[in-house]
């Protein structure tokens, strides 16, 4: 009999809660607002106001009085509207703080820097406490006779990487479970970041071969590319560019992440003066710069066969010159149907996006006879 007196005793209190909260919900109130008179709409704003000007969650409108309503006075008078500043600001007393101000006492929560621990446990925590005290007897004695190399190749093992140094890390990721630390995180060694390993095959390409097959013109070899031959020499890649000048095969010439620097990017520009048969270059990843591009581009002035070029991702950033020029190379130039290129400048990357628009609109009349 209690437990139903209990029970019906608590389903009447969660209804009255639920009454209280739909009241509450029920409530209009851009409806009280319309119907409040104007003088208590201003009591209203002005208590709003006089909430606390550093109070965050409000916004910045809400944190001081508004003082704009006043009725106007006559025309603008610089100097007496300064006096008169002066004078309301002398005749309005201070605020009363929050927190009284006191000399010599900082407000708000005074920041302590934690007390460094001095030991030579490397489990040693802030508190003096060892992170050890919780182990096991026979773990806790193999971690305190273990050696630092020891450590440091469990440590490999167990990833935690902010005990090692970088050659350590790269080691370790590299030999799985194989344990290859040599040195102790204590010694000092050089930062040597890792080669990053490619995703495809690396390119078998035979150089020697498919720089005779060129200097040949022979119709077989279309499309050349050379994309991730690391050990190309610069010599070798400007003498496929000198065999390209006289080619009417090759039509894709591409040498991405082949560290080509502008002796390369000057000998292709003379490609592109003289080749009539190339439609595509690709030059991406490379150390090209400004002015290497700058006799690129100019070169597209004098060709009106290529229609694709690639040239992002260079070792430094293209500067907002080189960008002109090609936005005013384009505007001539209506072979060029492809672009590879990041912008740093809005204006040059619009316009060279409608050139490009254009160019390819001009393709397609010609191609459907409606030119």
């Amino acid at each position: 009999m209690a437990d139903v007196e209990e029970q019906a005793s608590v389903d009447a209190l969660e209804a009255k809660k639920e009454a209280e909260r739909a009241k509450i919900l029920g409530i209009d109130e851009t409806k009280i607002l319309a119907e409040m008179p104007e003088d208590e709409l201003q009591d209203l704003l002005c208590d709003i106001a006089d909430m606390d000007p550093d109070n965050t969650m409000l916004p910045v409108g809400h944190r001081q009085r508004d003082q704009t309503k006043k009725e106007p006075t006559g025309p603008l008078d610089r100097e007496k509207l300064m006096d008169s500043l002066e004078e309301t600001a002398i005749a309005i007393p201070d605020k009363d703080e929050e927190v009284p101000f006191v000399p010599g006492t900082k407000k708000g929560k005074v920041f302590k820097q934690k007390e460094k621990v001095s030991s030579d446990n490397p489990y040693a925590l802030e508190n003096g406490a060892s992170a050890g005290d919780n182990l096991e007897p026979e773990v806790k004695q193999a971690l305190e006779n273990a050696t630092d190399l020891e450590l440091t190749d469990l440590a490999a093992v167990l990833g935690l990487y902010k005990m090692l140094n970088n050659q350590q890390f790269y080691d370790a990721q590299g030999a799985g479970d194989q344990m290859v630390c040599t040195e102790s995180w204590k010694d000092n060694t050089l930062c040597k970041l890792p080669l990053a390993p490619l995703d495809d095959e690396p390119n078998a390409i035979d150089v020697e071969a498919a720089l005779e097959q060129v200097k040949k013109n022979d119709s077989s070899l279309t499309e050349l590319n050379l994309n991730n031959v690391y050990n190309i020499q610069i010599e070798t890649i400007v003498e496929f560019c000198e065999a390209l000048k006289s080619n009417t095969s090759v039509k894709s010439f591409s040498i991405a992440n082949t560290k080509s620097t502008d002796v390369v990017a000057q000998a292709l520009a003379a490609v592109l003066c003289q080749n009539s048969t190339l439609t595509t270059l690709n030059i991406e990843t490379n150390f090209i710069t400004t002015e290497g591009m700058l006799a690129i581009v100019e070169a597209l002035s004098a060709n009106t066969t290529l229609s694709e070029i690639r040239f992002a991702n260079q070792r430094q950033k293209l500067a907002g010159k080189f960008e002109d020029s090609l936005k005013n190379v384009l505007e001539d130039n209506t072979s060029i149907k492809k672009l590879g290129y990041q912008f740093s400048c809005p204006g040059p990357r619009h316009i060279c996006g409608q050139l490009i628009t254009r160019n390819v609109d001009l393709a397609r009349q010609k191609r459907t006879g409606k030119a």
